[in-house]
């Protein structure tokens, strides 16, 4: 071209159709045509700038019509992520927040034929058992609490009763002891007075002491039991060599064990330390049980007080016989207040069964413990443990029921 400017320059081969020879056939045309027979080019010369600016308009239209094509698109994927999936997620959250704060009563209605429904309707059901578990809970717990009220009431009755009790004993005690010691002292003063010389007098004196000392030993033994189920039992803690204690106690029962001809016998090992303890609940503890053991082993029989240390920081007792043992089912019914193995009118050994209970419970008030070892026919072995350090306080029940 003149100006030699750049230039676009698009170039389309034109053949011949079956079309186009119903116009221009061999017949009627000044130049004859067949059929697939190159008829010309069609030829398009453009100065290059207006191609360019052509060129730019289609590619504006074309990112154009793809923006708007893209917009539409999100605005379908919004439409229909909200209607079908954003709407059925909210209403669950919604239904699980009114749940987090206690409505059971809510319930999903969302009916979108797909996973969402079946979700709502699982949700439904669940929501529905839980609540008939709650209301079941409820009812159980309207019941525990009439139960616990009732008992409530029990216990305050009980309580009362056990106050009443322990007054009762701790002042029939005190009427007694004071009458029961002049008996004791008139009655040595008539068996070591000039009527004493008579042997049937001496003998009837003789009784009168037996007796009176057994009852003074029992009533001794209720207003120990008062004061431990009120929490009164001083202790006088202070530092005590067991071994004597021991030598003086064994000595102390040795006459009830020579009239039935048994052998009393102390072993202590060495090595034994001091312990800190109450001397004289140490001692009752210790009398209780030699005194038991006596009382149950027969004539001719033994029974052995033992000492030893027991770790590094404990000291162990035990007081063996060779007494009619004690069944595995009898083991723990000892312990408890009033009770004995033989309950029989006619039985041979006669208490009140508050021997071994007071025992313990002085043991657990020394931070100790005790228990048994036995089996029918092969005597008895009873142990306590006591720390050497002093015992700490120990809460203890509010009512005892024994």
């Amino acid at each position: 071209p003149g100006d030699g400017g750049p230039r676009f320059r698009y170039a389309h081969a034109v053949y011949v159709t079956r079309r186009c020879l119903a116009c221009h056939d061999e017949g009627r045309s000044a130049r004859p045509y067949r059929e697939n027979q190159l008829a010309g080019l069609l030829l398009v010369d453009l100065p290059a700038e207006q191609g360019s600016q052509s060129s730019l308009l289609n590619r504006v239209v074309i990112i154009a019509a793809g923006m708007l094509a893209g917009i539409l698109a999100i605005l379908v994927f919004y439409v229909i992520s909200t209607r079908f999936i954003l709407a059925p997620i909210n209403e669950l959250r919604s239904v699980a927040l009114r749940v987090a704060d206690g409505d059971l009563g809510v319930r999903s209605t969302i009916q979108t034929g797909d996973e969402f429904e079946q979700l709502s309707e699982n949700l439904n059901t669940m929501l529905e058992r839980l609540r008939a578990s709650q209301e079941e809970l409820q009812k159980a717990n309207r019941l525990l609490d009439e139960k616990l009220g009732a008992m409530a009431e029990t216990n305050v009755a009980l309580y009362e009763s056990n106050r009443l009790k322990s007054e009762f004993l701790a002042n029939v005690s005190h009427e007694l002891r004071t009458p029961l010691t002049s008996i004791i002292g008139f009655a040595e003063l008539l068996r070591e007075g000039p009527q004493g010389g008579d042997p049937r007098t001496a003998r009837y004196a003789e009784n009168i002491l037996i007796s009176g000392r057994i009852l003074l030993e029992i009533i001794n033994d209720l207003l120990d039991l008062v004061k431990l189920e009120a929490g009164k039992m001083p202790l006088r803690i202070e530092s005590v060599r067991v071994e004597e204690v021991c030598g003086t106690l064994v000595e102390y029962v040795r006459p009830l064990a020579d009239k039935k001809r048994i052998q009393l016998t102390l072993h202590v090992e060495d090595g034994v330390p001091a312990i800190a303890t109450d001397r004289g609940k140490l001692r009752q503890i210790l009398y209780n049980l030699l005194s038991n053991a006596i009382k149950f082993t027969p004539d001719d029989g033994q029974v052995w007080l033992g000492v030893r240390p027991d770790g590094d920081a404990r000291v162990l007792l035990s007081v063996r016989d060779t007494g009619p043992g004690i069944a595995p089912e009898h083991q723990q019914i000892i312990f408890e207040k009033f009770r004995q193995i033989d309950q029989s009118a006619t039985r041979e050994h006669h208490g009140t069964g508050l021997g071994l209970a007071i025992a313990k419970e002085l043991t657990y008030l020394l931070g100790g413990e005790i228990g048994v070892e036995s089996a029918p026919g092969h005597g008895a072995s009873f142990w306590v443990r006591l720390p050497t350090a002093a015992p700490e306080p120990r809460e203890r029940p509010l009512v005892s029921l024994t």
